[in-house]
């Protein structure tokens, strides 16, 4: 007997969460229907849950698919005898009346793609489920102008699908700049032969949301990118935008990672320049407007009472370095590439650093970093804290001092200054601190250093010679 259903499962080392995902499609209570299974040459042991839960259901087919999920699922498609396609990736779940409920809406319904409600699932509420809300909403027509104003409304394995449509269409995209939105982009083309989406309000599935999931926030901001490269300029044509206006759902991802990393002002300005979003992100995006503003106004009250002290060093005789300890000068990116320690990795920015000419000092042991800092010789220098400008006439300025945790009230911190001036021996050096960081006060004034001068935020622009 010809399957009802022809349902598609790509799969790819997820062998822990296949054997559920078998499992609950097993568990339909209505059964006619075929799985097709597309492994992707899974290297973990898939093949032996896919042996011990087999049914003569089953047919498993091997592809290297290039990191292009789309060829997976097109093989499926291609290889299915029915009519109706459905999806199911390898950590998702169906609820055991999935089939049966949808079986019933398709006979009742006049439709050529048909989804439900989802929700979420990781070890964190595996009991209590989280219902993804911007995959249960009924799409308005024109389907295509939800589409430019929401965004993607239906989840992938929600979805049950006429073969003659996905074939009409020229199957799922495998352009490598759709990865991860290949399925929104099928439902785009889909939207633009037909109108008849039909939503079954009910929750009949569940994603499992954990570190394996492709849909992190960098993830989410390429997708934009592609997104906007494909379908921006159609999807404002469409919802009437002016020029300087931006798609709210477009733009999200950048405003959540410009105020992860504290760009605030790029965050306001992206805010400001997007079409209104639906009442929950408005009410979210206000909060996040007005934190921003008060972070602002604090801020700009505590550089008013900051009070930076600049130090210049006394020529006195240094001190030896005489422990077990290395002291080390990193001046090139490969330098630090092939710097290894267990407590400490590098971040991005040390590497910027070096580019822009700034040398990293460094104190180890074997095996951990025990204290860090830098120096400059730039004409100019920015004390960030006040938003200071130095005009720097051929001196050394220490900056961005750092002792691992371990490693602190051992004089350390002391050591590394000491340590950094017998290597600019013939060269005046600075270095400056907070007033109320007594800590290094003192440990400035003990390394042969004098106060030089005394900035404050009126202070804009200094000159040292």
């Amino acid at each position: 007997m010809k399957p009802f259903f022809s349902i598609i499962l790509a799969t790819y080392n997820q062998a822990n969460f296949l054997k559920k995902s078998l499992k609950s499609i097993l568990s339909q209570t209505y059964q006619n229907w075929e799985l097709i299974i597309i492994d992707n040459n899974s290297t973990d042991h898939t093949d032996k849950v896919i042996k011990n839960i087999s049914d003569k259901r089953f047919r498993t087919y091997k592809i290297n698919n290039k990191n292009i999920l789309a060829k997976s699922r097109n093989l499926g498609i291609k290889k299915s005898k029915s009519d109706w396609i459905c999806f199911i990736d390898s950590d998702d779940i169906w609820y055991a009346k999935k089939l049966e409920i949808t079986k019933n809406y398709i006979e009742k319904n006049n439709g050529d793609i048909f989804y439900h409600d989802l929700v979420f699932t990781n070890k964190f509420f595996i009991f209590k489920k989280k219902k993804i809300h911007d995959k249960s909403q009924t799409i308005t027509k024109p389907v295509i102008e939800y589409f430019a104003r929401n965004g993607n409304g239906i989840g992938q394995s929600s979805v049950v699908i006429k073969k003659k449509i996905l074939k009409d269409i020229g199957y799922i995209s495998e352009d490598n700049k759709k990865y991860s939105w290949e399925d929104f982009d099928t439902w785009i083309r889909v939207s633009k032969l037909t109108q008849n989406f039909v939503r079954i309000p009910k929750i009949l599935g569940s994603l499992w949301v954990g570190p394996e999931n492709i849909s992190t926030l960098d993830r989410q901001i390429v997708n934009s990118k592609n997104i906007s490269e494909y379908y921006g300029d159609s999807f404002k044509k469409l919802l009437k935008l002016k020029s300087k206006k931006n798609i709210w759902w477009l733009e999200y991802p950048f405003i959540l990672n410009d105020y992860k990393k504290k760009r605030y002002n790029e965050c306001l300005n992206k805010i400001n320049k997007i079409n209104i979003p639906n009442k929950k992100i408005y009410l979210f995006l206000t909060v996040i407007k007005y934190k921003i503003i008060i972070i602002q106004i604090f801020n700009y009250i505590n550089k008013i009472f900051n009070i930076i002290i600049l130090f210049k060093n006394i020529p006195k005789p240094r001190i030896s370095f005489n422990n077990n300890n290395k002291y080390q000068i990193i001046s090139k990116i490969d330098q630090l590439k092939n710097k290894k320690f267990k407590n400490f990795d590098f971040p991005n920015y040390f590497y910027h650093r070096l580019r822009l000419e700034k040398k990293l000092h460094l104190i180890y042991d074997q095996t951990n970093l025990i204290s860090y800092g830098w120096s400059s010789v730039s004409k100019k220098f920015k004390i960030t804290e006040i938003n200071c400008n130095v005009v720097n006439n051929n001196n050394v300025i220490f900056f961005d001092f750092h002792t691992i945790h371990n490693f602190r009230k051992k004089g350390f911190y002391k050591i590394l200054i000491q340590l950094m001036q017998n290597n600019y021996k013939n060269i005046d050096c600075y270095i400056f601190t907070n007033l109320l960081n007594i800590k290094s006060f003192l440990g400035i004034i003990k390394s042969n250093f004098k106060i030089s001068k005394i900035l404050t935020i009126l202070s804009n622009k200094i000159s040292i010679n």
